[in-house]
C-alpha cells in the first residue's frame, strides 16, 4: 500500500487577531490535523510588535494549548525573522 507523505499546512496569524478569527483557524488546524497533516503556525510581527517577542511566543503557547488533543508540538513557539514560529504534527496513526 503506498504511504501518505505529511503535508505542511502553514497557517498564518497576526498578535492582535481576534478571538473569533482564532477560532476558525484553529477548527481548520483540526481538520488539516485529523487529515495526517502537519500544521505550521506562523505569526508576523510588525513595527513595534517585534519588541516585545516574548510576549507573543507566550500568547502563541497559550493560544496552541487548545489544540493539545488533535496533535503533538513539535516545534515550540519560537522566533525566526520577523516572525513567531510554532509546529504541531498529527498523532501517529494505529494500525
Amino acid at each position: 500500500k503506498p504511504q501518505k507523505t505529511a503535508k505542511t499546512k502553514t497557517i498564518k496569524l497576526r498578535p492582535k487577531t481576534d478571538d473569533h478569527d482564532l477560532e476558525f483557524k484553529f477548527n481548520q488546524a483540526r481538520r488539516f490535523l485529523a487529515d495526517g497533516d502537519r500544521v505550521k503556525f506562523v505569526m508576523r510581527l510588525r513595527g513595534r510588535e517585534n519588541a516585545y517577542i516574548e510576549r507573543w511566543v507566550e500568547v502563541l503557547s497559550k493560544d496552541l494549548v487548545l489544540l493539545e488533543g488533535a496533535g503533538t508540538l513539535s516545534q515550540r513557539p519560537h522566533q525566526e525573522g520577523r516572525a513567531v514560529v510554532a509546529q504541531i504534527d498529527p498523532h501517529a496513526r494505529d494500525k
